[in-house]
């Protein structure tokens, strides 16, 4: 099941691509919104104690380095919602995209579990947060 969603994740996100194909300059927030949505919406019924906020600047990029951004954003949604909705209490989960020149800032922060205590970078076995 799990697998299945990951699949639709991601395949949705290359769809959204795939419309702004012909775009020299891709609105980074409303991308982002879509992605959003359609990660939210697979996941959504398996908890009604679930509060997201969204604080996305409009800011317009290149489709390549929106891409990256996009799958990044992917990654780290798809593992709070896969982790953080197993809980018996109110997952709270923000996403922050933010312009400071030369830089752009993303921070998707939630109150769910954590990590292990022993958890490391280096030795885990998915792919997932390599990428990111």
């Amino acid at each position: 099941m799990m697998h299945h969603l990951l699949q639709s994740s991601i395949s949705r996100l290359y769809k959204l691509l795939f419309d702004y194909r012909n775009s020299q300059f891709i609105m980074l927030d409303q991308y982002f919104s879509s992605i959003i949505s359609n990660l939210n919406s697979s996941y959504l019924h398996k908890s009604k104690k679930f509060l997201l906020l969204t604080e996305l600047e409009e800011i317009s990029l290149e489709p390549k380095v929106a891409c990256s951004l996009g799958l990044i954003l992917n990654e780290l949604f798809t593992n709070v919602m896969k982790h953080s909705l197993r809980e018996d209490y109110e997952v709270k989960v923000q996403v922050k995209l933010k312009r400071n020149e030369p830089e752009i800032k993303l921070v998707i922060s939630d109150n769910g579990c954590q990590f292990p205590a022993d958890f490391s970078l280096k030795n885990s076995k998915g792919l997932g947060l390599q990428l990111v």
